[in-house]
């Protein structure tokens, strides 16, 4: 036997409780930033975009989409590594982040993507950044002028 519930407004019974259905979008937060820096660092190095995110409960997961460009400002073959942080830990592998990006030319300029669902397991404020690193050189982060580095933040009701 099935049943259908059909409704034309629902609101939540308790105001900021908010009605979270398993799976659904609660909110959308995004970063944008279309600042240059040059990354030389060896090590996780931040100043790159990030975005805030309050989940409105400890269970939800937070998908964590990023849009990055970068470029070789030097000459040889030379790699960045990009990561993620939520606040002050790495969530990407703690060597070599989530993505690579290589060039073995000078200026060689190249775009890439990341998505994560994150369980940060709290109901507190979150930040969370992007962070690169190289293996000798220096890249730019955004690779192009007027191409913005992004971060999409959505919190996932569970």
């Amino acid at each position: 036997m099935s049943s259908t519930l059909y409704v034309d407004n629902l609101i939540e019974k308790t105001s900021g409780n908010g009605v979270h259905i398993p799976g659904h979008v609660i909110q959308v937060v995004q970063g944008v930033d279309n600042t240059r820096v040059t990354i030389s660092a060896t090590s996780y190095t931040g100043g790159l975009v990030s975005a805030n995110i309050t989940p409105s409960s400890a269970s939800s997961k937070i998908l964590v989409h990023l849009n990055f460009g970068g470029n070789d400002n030097t000459t040889g073959d030379i790699s960045a590594y990009i990561t993620i942080y939520r606040d002050s830990t790495n969530i990407g592998h703690s060597s070599h982040g989530f993505a690579k990006m290589r060039s073995t030319n000078s200026r060689v300029e190249s775009m890439g993507s990341i998505m994560y669902l994150d369980s940060p397991s709290t109901g507190s404020a979150i930040t969370y950044s992007m962070y690169a690193k190289v293996s000798s050189g220096a890249f730019e982060f955004p690779g192009a002028p007027g191409m913005p580095t992004i971060i999409t933040l959505m919190e996932i009701a569970q």
